[in-house]
């Protein structure tokens, strides 16, 4: 709870830092709060669009939820970015 207080604090204060928007998904994530997650990773993808462990962690999500096709679109998106990361290739 804390740590998702401070990122989302620090989301405000860095709107343009990848990371902080991956590392509140992560938050929103382990909450199963898939949908608000996804939101996280799209905008940290959307600053840095070759952010492999955002489309990782955004294929997980669409993959709970079920929604297999676009967990797998993500996946293929990471290994353009990654061609020999292992997650990808393991998914």
């Amino acid at each position: 709870e804390d740590a998702m207080h401070a990122y989302e604090k620090a989301c405000k204060q860095n709107p343009e830092d990848p990371i902080v928007f991956y590392y509140l998904g992560r938050s929103y994530q382990a909450r199963c709060l898939y949908e608000e997650a996804i939101s996280l990773y799209q905008q940290a993808i959307n600053l840095q669009n070759d952010h492999v462990d955002s489309y990782h962690k955004l294929a997980e999500c669409y993959a709970a939820q079920e929604v297999y096709e676009k967990a797998i679109a993500a996946y293929e998106k990471a290994l353009t970015y990654q061609p020999a990361n292992y997650w990808g290739l393991s998914a």
